[in-house]
């Protein structure tokens, strides 16, 4: 048993093991992360179907909380953008000609 829980359907529900989370700079585990079984994994899908459906009646409600999510992230831009850099290996941000970012 691990110290993990994971939240699948609005409960808490415990982590029977964890494993590790690899920087893919430099290949050493920086964290570790809930495992869950087969069985938890489903419940976690369903859940998230089921949600979904409720989710998408209210379309307005929902555009509303993603812009505001938007605006959230992009005004603590400044703030968050050292973070992930080290976890991935690449930089912070991309230079200006740069391409590696389209699609």
């Amino acid at each position: 048993m691990s110290d993990f829980v994971m939240t699948i359907g609005g409960d808490t529900v415990p982590a029977t093991d964890s494993f590790g989370v690899i920087n893919p700079a430099n290949g050493d585990v920086f964290a570790h992360a809930p495992e869950c079984t087969r069985s938890q994994l489903d419940a976690a899908f369903d859940s998230a179907a089921k949600a979904q459906h409720q989710w998408k009646r209210d379309e307005g409600v929902r555009r509303q909380v993603l812009l505001a999510m938007a605006d959230a992230l992009f005004a603590a831009a400044g703030e968050l953008a050292p973070h992930p850099h080290g976890r991935t290996g690449q930089a912070p941000w991309p230079k200006p000609t740069s391409r590696s970012s389209l699609p």
